[in-house]
């Protein structure tokens, strides 16, 4: 299943590009999405780097998700794999300067795989974690909480 949201963020496109490369830096809060997110590999973010995270699938659920960079493209575009608790997926972000800040737009494809696959019907309930998501990206950016 895919999904496309947008969301218009009053931040330059760098730093919101920079926010996003970077998640592995911001704090996580009690009750978070993501209540863990590490970078596993050395050096600046870029193609091939690699994080393991914590995400809160359901209530009372956390599954460990890893991903992967495919591309890395400053102010344009940010991608990556991931896998891991019976799912698959790609993260697309691009990047639009408009005239009060960035457009962000998240494409996200995602499926079950295996003896999860009947977890495929309930996907969209996924867009409205995505959708928060983006919203707590822009509050974080306003705020001017967020270092890149």
């Amino acid at each position: 299943m895919v999904f496309t949201e947008e969301i218009e963020i009053a931040a330059p496109v760098e730093a919101v590009f920079g926010c996003l490369a970077n998640k592995h830096r911001i704090e996580r809060k009690p009750g978070a999405l993501v209540p863990r997110l590490d970078k596993l590999t050395a050096g600046p973010v870029g193609v091939g780097t690699r994080f393991v995270e914590e995400v809160r699938m359901f209530p009372g659920v956390i599954s460990t998700i890893r991903s992967r960079v495919t591309r890395f493209d400053p102010g344009v575009a940010l991608e990556e794999e991931f896998e891991g608790a019976g799912l698959v997926g790609t993260m697309r972000y691009r990047f639009d300067q408009t005239g009060s800040g960035t457009r962000l737009t998240h494409v996200q494809e995602m499926r079950f795989l295996g003896l999860y696959r009947g977890f495929n019907l309930i996907l969209p309930v996924f867009r409205i974690a995505m959708r928060r998501r983006l919203q707590a990206i822009k509050a974080l950016l306003e705020s001017g909480a967020a270092a890149a």
